[in-house]
């Protein structure tokens, strides 16, 4: 049986390994060089500094004494390293999150900010009462035992909002994705958004009924803290998730959210919007 590709990896582990071709260029070596120092072909350490291939640990400290990266620099690298591949919370839940899935949810766990526009209520916002009833009306074959486990999925995803040091999240959304529900699974979805809105990181736009449709697919924007990590967006569809880091379609996708946030009712409106809605469904 053919071994299953390795999936692509997260902006972190990119990152870390990015550092290996740092180190390597520093010391003035080719890849090929390199690799005929640590009896690999050129092609397989470019493969481990694009982070597409797992490092091995003697091949890692062979490289690093060849570049005379030592000490705490040397250590610094492996606590990195063993941070960015490490099972996050979704290797629980691999049997409901696919492995296409979990490369955004790796890198919105390393993320300092979240924003996106979704036609719906953003996963992230999500009543586990919502989720259920979605699931149900997009999936209805799945048993009871499966529905369970994408909602602890969805809770464990969820626990971003309320870690230490948690990042900014700012979703905007149509009013329809509320005002479509059943009028108790409306209210229920509301008072879980009034709720979450009392954190000072998570904010919310909505835009209303009446005025121009924004011309986006849903997205989610990621930006990371350190400097050099470059942003990225993220096009979820049924069966993949297509990212974006070249800062062109970046701008392009995050200048059309700034557009469209400032042209609808800003974050602190959305507490009385939201209990108008609920108001409307009584």
């Amino acid at each position: 049986m053919p071994r299953p590709p390795r999936p692509a990896p997260s902006m972190f582990e990119r990152y870390t390994c990015g550092r290996l071709r740092g180190m390597r260029e520093a010391a003035g070596m080719t890849s090929s060089e390199v690799g005929v120092a640590v009896r690999v072909v050129g092609s397989t350490v470019a493969r481990w500094e694009n982070g597409d291939r797992a490092v091995p640990y003697d091949k890692a400290e062979a490289m690093m004494r060849l570049y005379g990266t030592t000490g705490e620099a040397r250590e610094q690298w492996h606590a990195e390293y063993e941070r960015a591949t490490e099972p996050g919370w979704w290797h629980e839940y691999r049997d409901v999150v696919p492995d296409w899935h979990a490369l955004m949810l790796a890198d919105e766990s390393a993320a300092s900010m979240v924003r996106g526009y979704s036609t719906m209520v953003p996963a992230l916002y999500q009543a586990p009462e919502y989720r259920r009833a979605l699931i149900r009306r997009t999936r209805p074959g799945l048993d009871a035992r499966t529905i369970d486990r994408h909602l602890g999925a969805l809770a464990a995803r969820q626990r971003l909002l309320t870690r230490d040091q948690p990042p900014d999240v700012w979703m905007v959304m149509p009013e329809e994705a509320l005002t479509a529900l059943d009028p108790d699974l409306m209210r229920t979805q509301v008072d879980h958004l009034l709720a979450l809105l009392e954190l000072p990181h998570v904010a919310l736009q909505i835009v209303p009924l009446r005025g121009l449709r924004p011309q986006l697919v849903p997205f989610h924007y990621l930006r990371f803290a350190p400097a050099d990590w470059p942003d990225a967006v993220y096009l979820p569809a049924l069966t993949c998730v297509t990212q974006l880091a070249d800062p062109d379609q970046v701008t392009v996708y995050l200048s059309t959210l700034d557009a469209l946030s400032a042209g609808i009712a800003g974050a602190r409106d959305t507490p009385d919007i939201l209990r108008r809605i609920r108001a409307g469904a009584s």
